[in-house]
């Protein structure tokens, strides 16, 4: 499924992986070595890579079109912690989009109290929130910083309330909230289960546990 069908779908939050693809000099979206799908052209359903540069554009295109939503990008980031021009190379592309984003500097500007409420957020066409789980940049929030995550690998709803450990590791005044939920079904996708409000219920009761608001 395509990122744009997704969009058009509902989603509103796209959890991506960025890598530096050192031989084409690029940034690409791939969850595992760009160099292995180099040699074997895999389709990026198969886990193939695609550049950042395109998948920025289908989003700004789907959002153009869309003027009265938001969308954030978690980035699982493995290039701004490369630094150098490899870090240079990720604000480069994000850059393209600088209009569009609601960076660090606007959220320090605000304070850094409770983030802007979406209609100020359309009001002011800053409607894209990029998070990297390693560093700030000049259009990438501190994930760790900002968010509350539980375990990446959950897969029961009994363990919805442990957290991830680089969330659990920063503390503070984390206000945003990133549930996973990956639950396996011999039966077929449980999505009625896995949508339900009992399963928000317990996603508020547990986040509150940890910062102190639900």
């Amino acid at each position: 499924m395509s990122i744009t069908d997704q969009l058009d779908y509902g989603v509103r939050g796209l959890m991506l992986d960025t890598h530096w693809c050192g031989k084409d000099g690029q940034v690409v979206m791939a969850h595992g070595s760009c160099q292995i799908d180099r040699a074997i052209r895999l389709p990026y359903s198969l886990g193939g890579y695609v550049t950042l540069r395109a998948v920025l554009a289908e989003i700004a295109e789907w959002m153009a079109a869309h003027p009265r939503e938001v969308v954030t990008i978690f980035l699982e980031d493995y290039v701004a912690r490369l630094g150098g021009a490899e870090l240079a190379a990720l604000d480069a592309e994000l850059a393209r989009h600088e209009g569009l984003i609601y960076t660090p500097a606007h959220r320090a500007a605000d304070g850094r109290g409770p983030w802007p409420v979406v209609g100020s957020m359309l009001d002011s066409g800053r409607r894209l929130v990029v998070f990297c789980d390693d560093r700030v940049t000049t259009f990438c929030h501190d994930m760790w910083a900002e968010v509350d995550e539980n375990k990446f690998s959950t897969v029961t709803f009994p363990d919805l309330c442990l957290e991830r450990g680089q969330s659990a590791s920063r503390g503070g005044d984390r206000r945003l909230v990133l549930a996973n939920l990956f639950p396996v079904s011999p039966l077929g996708h449980p999505a009625k289960k896995t949508n339900t409000s009992a399963v928000i219920d317990e996603l508020v009761t547990c986040t509150t546990g940890r910062t102190g608001r639900p």
